[in-house]
C-alpha cells in the first residue's frame, strides 16, 4: 500500500510525462473512505482526472503488473510498491541534478554571473546530490 508519506515524497512534476502527471494529481484528490472499493477508488481518481485522462486512469488501473499479487489481500508486496516509489523520486532527482549541473555550467561561462548565484546553484547542487546518495542507500 501507498501511505501518505510516500505520496508526499513524489509531485507531480516528478514524471516526465503530462498524462502521467495528471493521473498522479487525480489519484492525490481521492480521499478514501471506510469501505472503500477498489473499483470506486478507480472511479473517484477517474472523476479526478479531466475527462482526456479518464481513459488512461481506467486503463492503468487494470494492467498487469509484473509480479505476483498477494493471494490474502490481492495487493503486491509492500517492497514492491516501495521500490516504485524510490524509482520515481530517483528519475525526479536526477533529472534536477543535471538541471542544476546545466545551469552551473552556463553560470561558470558567464563573466557577468552573479558570484552568489553561482554559490546558490552550487549549494542546491550538493544538496541534491546528497539527497539522491542517500535514496540510493536506502534501495541497497
Amino acid at each position: 500500500q501507498v501511505t501518505a508519506g510516500g505520496l508526499d515524497a513524489i509531485s507531480a512534476a516528478s514524471f516526465t510525462a503530462p498524462a502521467h502527471s495528471v493521473v498522479f494529481d487525480a489519484i492525490r484528490a481521492v480521499e478514501p473512505v471506510a469501505g472503500m472499493t477498489l473499483a470506486g477508488w478507480v472511479d473517484a481518481a477517474a472523476a479526478n482526472a479531466p475527462l482526456s485522462a479518464q481513459p488512461l486512469v481506467t486503463e492503468l488501473s487494470v494492467a498487469p503488473l509484473p509480479i505476483e499479487l498477494d493471494s490474502s489481500t490481492g495487493l503486491p508486496e509492500q517492497r514492491y510498491v516501495d521500490a516504485l516509489l524510490a524509482r520515481i523520486r530517483e528519475v525526479d532527482l536526477r533529472r534536477q541534478v543535471a538541471d542544476a549541473m546545466s545551469l552551473m555550467r552556463r553560470l561558470s561561462a558567464d563573466p557577468h554571473a552573479d558570484p552568489s548565484q553561482i554559490r546558490e546553484v552550487s549549494l542546491s547542487l550538493d544538496a541534491l546530490q546528497r539527497r539522491l546518495a542517500g535514496l540510493r542507500e536506502g534501495m541497497a
